[in-house]
């Protein structure tokens, strides 16, 4: 008989904690109880340093969600919180049931579930792109309606990739009703093309998300204070919480 191997979790070199990988394409996560940001390296893991935690959640979704899109199910197992000048959204890293892997955007209540269809080599250079040019993908025209560089400023859970506080994404969102073609262009110039549609959590059909009660509680806990912008019409102070 041979003998039985026991396998032996990760340990987080920040605080010793367990890190249980979920997906075998997952090359890093962010240790949920003392936000060190470990790399996974062959039978080991390395140490890159502290993630930001993400503080403004007023999100239904967590890690460990899960659901059904396009008929295979999936599970949320990570989460990056974007930035950039005119706003900040968040990347929900999926992962199906069959292996395969997707991202669900989060921008303000609304929802876009795409997965990766490769390079992309016959589109145009980045610095080229602007909001209302188009984009054919699969013969099929797509308008530009977003073209930013933002940056990482927070994180959770298993990533797919290696990113921290500070990493950039360039990249360049096309929409044609409710399809969306995502192009990025964060590791070159010859860009990767993620492509799906605009979702509802209710037709994912997900499971274990926040309820309110829950989201009330978390972000209760950040103590605001009343602050003043100045009317740009009339200069009179216009308070906000």
């Amino acid at each position: 008989l041979l003998p039985l191997v026991q396998y032996r979790a990760p340990i987080c070199p920040g605080c010793g904690a367990a890190l249980n990988f979920r997906s075998p394409a997952s090359v890093m996560a962010v240790c949920g109880y003392c936000q060190t940001t470990a790399l996974k390296d062959a039978d080991s893991v390395r140490d890159l340093g502290k993630m930001s935690q993400v503080l403004d959640d007023f999100s239904p979704l967590r890690v460990g969600v899960s659901g059904r899109f396009d008929g295979k199910g999936f599970t949320l197992l990570g989460r990056l919180r974007m930035a950039y000048d005119n706003g900040r959204w968040s990347e929900w890293f999926a992962w199906f049931d069959d292996g395969s892997e997707g991202w669900l955007s989060e921008a303000d209540g609304q929802y876009v579930f795409t997965v990766e269809q490769g390079p992309a080599d016959k589109a145009p250079a980045f610095a080229g792109l602007k909001p209302g040019k188009l984009f054919y993908w699969q013969d099929q025209p797509f308008r530009a309606a977003d073209v930013r560089t933002a940056r990482c400023i927070g994180g959770q859970g298993e990533l797919p990739f290696r990113a921290g506080d500070g990493w950039e994404a360039r990249t360049a969102d096309f929409r044609v009703g409710n399809r969306f073609l995502t192009l990025d262009y964060s590791d070159g110039d010859v860009p990767v093309c993620y492509a799906g549609r605009a979702v509802t959590l209710e037709e994912l059909h997900c499971q274990l998300l926040r309820d309110e009660a829950e989201v009330a509680r978390d972000t209760g806990q950040e103590k605001g204070k009343i602050q003043a912008l100045d009317c740009p019409h009339c200069g009179s102070p216009i308070q906000y919480a």
